[in-house]
């Protein structure tokens, strides 16, 4: 069966779609199940559920699609999944978030989602937050999959695609399923922090707080007139956190506090950057480090690049110093999307580029330098037996003691035994690891005692830093950005220096003097949030 996508100008009761008693006409309106959400939770349970039967009605409206994708790949298919999951005091956790598809494209992503009764029903009703998540690439398209459960049996399952962060990819796509569960008999009894009702507060009280004008964050729907194309944007000021209620084609999503984010390039910053500050802390020498600790990099050109080099993108090795030049290059796009191995990653990375200056002068922006970094990192920490993948050894362990999500913990890898992690992009958070970030990187802003790596990017001047882009006051250093202001438009003595993160399509988390984070998640390749510093500035003066 095939239908329509467009919201419903009155709402379809669900439940009888759920159970087989009437087809479903169009797409859900995700407002409409706000009253579901404040219902009584449902009974605790244990199960594993697949979507391995057949589909019984599917929908798709592709409405961009800059590469041509659909011809390569049948996007007119769900990926089928099968994972556990347990319900407990009404909030349902995944054992496992990421789960490998044999879909050609995507894999499947489940986040934290809840179970509620319905009203005067016997049976409860579970929304999930779920993704589609490209398996070369750090697009997410985000939806729900909602199905309803009475005592052990499962109803059918509604996936419903209607938002994404992804610049060259959208669709909305709805699928009735012929879902399938079996019961675990011993509960799961792993406790999860939920991170469904952190408190979240609406920019709105700011504006009126301290008369500033509207759109200022870029909350929906100021952001260049056109909302479609953020997925989130928020403020970060201590224990506050101000953001918007995650607008998308069907109504504002109903769990927006798991609303599946990716990185891009932020993971330069999250998985170069910190790692190696991590590292650091016992082994000083880390950033001195010399590239030819890499067996494919061995040739004389890298022999005086170090892993620092690396992660200032000023390795000296190039085809033009033109900004963006080598990033979008032929044999750059090579090594993102068609090298799938270890072995043909990091021989593009190695030999594609030659060497036309010394290292640590010239900024050349290019992912697989950060790849390249990562591979050395392994190296690093394995010859001095500190593990062999520093995402799983180091990292992980890390996020751990910040209390990250599960949502985190996770990277894209090369498609073989090595499964090297990607370290320039390939990883995803959600809101609340954003503040936990923010909490975290302010702290060492301000402290000089440890991880003196990462407390030198969030501390940039003239002179730890490389011009990046000159017209715009953009520099770089160890794996962040950072943007010079003329201290006189704060009123401040010196100039103002922000450090922040940047990704792929227009997605931006910088750190202000006033100890205020401010971060927007698009994908029209707009990066542009001048509005949000002056704003915080008048919220609490830079200087």
């Amino acid at each position: 069966m095939c239908f329509s996508i467009g919201i419903n100008s009155e709402a379809q009761n669900l439940n009888q779609v759920l159970w087989d008693d009437e087809p479903l006409s169009s797409s859900i309106d995700y407002n409409s199940l706000e009253s579901l959400i404040n219902n009584p939770n449902g009974d605790d349970f244990n199960f594993t559920i697949s979507n391995k039967s057949r589909i019984k009605g599917f929908g798709i409206n592709i409405f961009l699609d800059t590469y041509n994708i659909k011809k390569d790949f049948d996007l007119n298919t769900v990926p089928e999944f099968e994972f556990e999951i347990t319900s407990k005091n009404g909030i349902v956790e995944p054992r496992n978030r990421y789960i490998k598809s044999d879909h050609g494209f995507y894999n499947f992503y489940v986040g934290q989602g809840i179970n509620r009764f319905e009203t005067d029903e016997s049976y409860s009703t579970v929304i999930l937050p779920i993704a589609f998540i490209h398996k070369n690439a750090n697009c997410v398209h985000n939806g729900i999959l909602i199905f309803s459960i009475e005592e052990n049996n499962i109803s059918n399952g509604i996936l419903q695609i209607s938002s994404e962060t992804c610049a060259y990819l959208k669709f909305d796509l709805i699928a009735v399923l012929d879902m399938e569960n079996q019961l675990i008999e011993s509960l799961n009894n792993e406790t999860h922090l939920s991170t469904l009702e952190n408190e979240i507060k609406s920019f709105t009280n700011l504006y009126n707080q301290y008369d500033i004008e509207p759109g200022s964050f870029a909350e929906l729907p100021y952001f260049f007139g056109d909302s479609d194309h953020v997925t989130i944007s928020g403020l970060i000021d201590g224990s506050n956190h101000y953001s918007n209620n995650c607008l998308t084609r069907s109504g504002f999503y109903p769990l927006c506090n798991e609303l599946l984010l990716p990185s891009y390039s932020l993971a330069k910053s999250i998985a170069g950057t910190i790692t190696i500050a991590l590292i650091q802390e016992k082994y000083k020498n880390i950033t001195s480090e010399s590239v030819s600790i890499i067996r494919e990099c061995q040739a004389p050109s890298w022999e005086k690049v170090t892993l620092e080099d690396l992660s200032d993108m000023a390795s000296g090795h190039y085809l033009k110093a033109k900004f963006d030049y080598d990033e979008n290059s032929l044999v750059h796009a090579a090594f993102i999307f068609e090298a799938l191995t270890h072995d043909e990653k990091i021989e593009i990375a190695c030999n594609s580029f030659p060497k036309k200056t010394n290292p640590g002068k010239k900024f050349v922006y290019r992912t697989s330098d950060t790849y390249i970094l990562g591979t050395g990192i392994n190296e690093f920490i394995r010859k001095r037996d500190m593990g062999d993948d520093y995402f799983n050894d180091i990292l992980i362990p890390f996020f751990n003691e910040l209390d990250l999500s599960s949502s985190i913990k996770y990277s894209l890898r090369t498609f073989d035994t090595k499964s090297q992690a990607y370290t320039g992009w390939g990883m995803y958070l959600i809101r609340d690891d954003l503040k936990k970030l923010s909490t975290f990187l302010h702290n060492v802003k301000i402290n000089n005692d440890s991880l003196s790596f990462l407390h030198d990017a969030l501390n940039p001047n003239n002179a730890n830093s490389n011009v990046a882009i000159r017209s715009a006051d953009i520099f770089y250093n160890n794996g962040f950005w950072s943007r010079k202001f003329d201290g006189y438009k704060f009123g401040c003595k010196d100039d103002v220096w922000i450090p922040f993160m940047s990704g792929f399509g227009g997605i931006t988390f910088a750190f202000f003097p006033n100890k205020m984070s401010y971060y927007y998640f698009s994908d029209e390749y707009i990066y542009s949030w001048e509005d949000a510093v002056y704003a915080a500035h008048q919220i609490r003066p830079f200087c």
